[in-house]
């Protein structure tokens, strides 16, 4: 608390920043390389970690190492944190040299031709100007509450995930 009684952002010791208030994402379905369709709808209940790349180089992959070492650090609960990868454009993995289904199993990749995947990612803009690599938090009410920029450090996520996964227990 300040000194006029209210909360300021500084008091909560979150890593990331903070959407405030927190943005409401809306319906939408996403069809991943998979061929699994993602809604708001199937995902209610799960903590979405997005991520947004045109060309998946070396600031890309470490995104996506921090998003999973952070997903794999919250124990039992990982099953309810769901890595999201949207694509600007189809060639963005060729960088990649590592299959990414064996790599990372439980990423979901998203091409972003579809009008749902463009405006999630418009959406992220208006909280924070460069999507590129950045982790984009959604709640298990769909709501963008908090994000990362790029270059986050592992531990930082991690810790904010596992406080958060304390104040709202998954039904596992």
């Amino acid at each position: 608390m300040n000194s006029e009684g209210s909360f300021s952002v500084g008091d909560l010791g979150n890593h990331g920043q903070l959407v405030s208030p927190v943005l409401p994402i809306g319906e939408y379905s996403l069809k991943t390389s998979a061929g699994e369709i993602l809604s708001d709808k199937s995902l209610a209940g799960s903590w979405r970690l997005f991520t947004v790349s045109s060309s998946c180089e070396q600031s890309c992959q470490d995104t996506l190492l921090v998003i999973r070492q952070a997903r794999k650090s919250t124990g039992i609960n990982r099953k309810v944190v769901k890595p999201i990868l949207l694509l600007k454009t189809p060639e963005a993995l060729a960088p990649f040299k590592v299959d990414l289904t064996q790599a990372f199993p439980q990423l979901a990749t998203v091409s972003s031709d579809s009008l749902d995947a463009k405006v999630l990612i418009n959406t992220f803009s208006q909280t924070h100007a460069q999507v590129e690599n950045s982790i984009f938090m959604v709640d298990p009410y769909n709501n963008l509450m908090m994000y990362y920029p790029e270059g986050v450090e592992p531990k930082h996520l991690m810790e904010d995930l596992e406080r958060l996964l304390k104040v709202n227990k998954p039904k596992l």
